[in-house]
């Protein structure tokens, strides 16, 4: 798993990780805070070499016996990221996570006939499916190398080769390989589509019946703090008023409730979505406190408070409307951008910087606005401002350099908004400044194709602007 050294240090020592399995070229051998054992990579291996390895430790292996455990020890840890710039770990126990796997087990008919494709990286909860959902049930996993873990010709060559019957990835991955497939790639043998992670697009299910008939289309949802999965809807025919796919029900032995100011809100008002069941995490390693806000006990009924926010359809199932915070989804991965911006900040001559998700579908990117600290000495501020940079690109963050505190405001009052704060406090137009304007401008252009609750407020109200003195943001 790639993770950058400084991040790396922070979950050996949240985690108390003593020993690491590492390949030579990883860059965990600068890590010196604990024990790295060095093993060959798969990709290093030639096949032949590859099975005469396993058959060799077969015999070994078979003598080996069982590690004794409880429903209720760890089983795994799954590090996310953290609002504070600090990674969150999240402890999962056995017992939490056999309930998930043995539902969609069961819910689904997987069985030995089945076989699946681990795309997902091992330090996203997907991969705790591919691998122990899959293997429990007896099926079979085709492993993908590192480097073609994004190429849709190699999934696809997978599929035909392997006669692939389960398919696990965030939606934007399964998009990638409908866009890159035809009727006739071999996808016959298909039957069952998860996805999760992020928004479903409805056109996806129109577009995997384009190249089969039979296969069935479930999008689901959760958190990694209740074990990868709690809430799944079956797509059998698309509404043309959704926006996206339900979030659905709830799975076996798992609740849902949806909070506003401390209690239930009725059916069709938003709340706040809170997860309870047998797939509950233990906590986040080693952050008691952390744990304690996230994780609340009423009535002697435990509840993980996700920070999603959704409404309760009369049918029963649940609408998801998106996050109050500043937690964003980028391809199935959940980043606080407090993680990003703090990280900014300690750059030297960065005083402060917003960073925001922006772009849709498979084009979304990380946008970073920054304030720069100016040197007192210098003796024309204008003069000593770093040009302003507008690259747009899927792989650099976009930066907007700001001329003052005042302009730093204008963008923080935008992400507010973006966020549905009903907090934020509307700016006296004199407070921007010509280039607050030019910002505002250049954010209104790259969010265009963003869908959010909020942007059409943010794009009727733009022009205001630079015509009143004080703009309220309605919501």
């Amino acid at each position: 798993m790639n993770q950058p050294i400084e991040r790396r240090k922070l979950i050996y020592k949240q985690a108390e990780i003593r020993f690491c399995l590492i390949t030579k070229n990883s860059n965990a051998l600068a890590v010196e805070e604990c024990v790295n054992i060095i093993v060959p990579s798969m990709s290093s291996l030639d096949q032949k070499e590859l099975f005469n390895r396993i058959n060799n430790s077969s015999e070994y292996m078979r003598k080996l016996l069982p590690y004794p455990s409880k429903a209720d020890d760890t089983a795994y840890i799954i590090f996310t990221s953290g609002s504070t710039g600090t990674p969150k770990g999240v402890e999962i126990a056995h017992g939490s996570a056999v309930n998930t796997i043995d539902d969609i087990i069961e819910r689904f008919n997987i069985c030995e006939d089945d076989r699946a494709i681990g795309i997902s990286a091992l330090d996203f909860d997907l991969s705790v499916f591919d691998l122990f959902g899959m293997l429990s049930a007896g099926g079979s996993l085709a492993i993908i190398p590192d480097e073609k873990r994004k190429e849709p010709e190699y999934w696809k060559m997978l599929i035909d080769e392997h006669n692939i019957t389960v398919w696990n990835t965030v939606p934007a991955l399964f998009e990638m390989l409908m866009i890159y497939s035809n009727p006739d790639d071999g996808l016959a043998n298909l039957r069952l589509v998860l996805v999760s992670g992020d928004w479903v697009k409805p056109n996806l299910y129109k577009e995997l019946r384009k190249k089969s008939n039979h296969c069935r289309f479930i999008a689901l949802g959760g958190a990694t703090e209740a074990s990868i999965w709690s809430n799944m809807f079956e797509v059998t025919e698309v509404d043309p008023s959704w926006d996206a796919v339900p979030y659905g029900k709830a799975l076996s032995k798992q609740e849902f409730r949806i909070v506003e100011n401390g209690a239930d809100v009725p059916v069709g008002e938003r709340g706040e979505l809170w997860i309870g069941g047998d797939g509950l995490a233990k906590g986040y390693v080693s952050m008691p406190e952390q744990t304690a806000i996230s994780f609340v006990t009423e009535n002697g009924r435990r509840w993980y408070r996700t920070g999603d926010y959704g409404y309760l359809n009369p049918d029963g199932n649940i609408i998801f409307c998106g996050r109050k915070d500043s937690q964003v989804k980028l391809n199935g991965f959940r980043i606080e951008l407090g993680e990003i911006d703090g990280k900014i900040r300690d750059l030297e001559d960065v005083n402060n910087s917003i960073t925001i998700l922006t772009g849709s579908g498979n084009s979304q990117y990380l946008a970073t606005a920054v304030e720069l600290n100016i040197a007192s000495e210098v003796p024309d501020e204008k003069d000593s401002l770093k040009s302003c940079t507008y690259n747009h690109s899927s792989d650099i963050s976009d930066q907007v350099c700001f001329e003052s505190a005042k302009d730093y405001a204008t963008a923080k009052l935008m992400l507010s908004v973006l966020n549905g704060d009903s907090d934020a406090k509307p700016l006296k137009c004199e407070t921007i400044s010509d280039e607050g304007h030019r910002i505002v401008g250049l954010w209104n252009s790259i969010l265009k194709s963003n869908k959010l609750t909020d942007i059409d407020v943010v794009n009727n109200n733009l022009d205001k602007l630079t015509n009143e003195g004080n703009i309220e943001f309605l919501q």
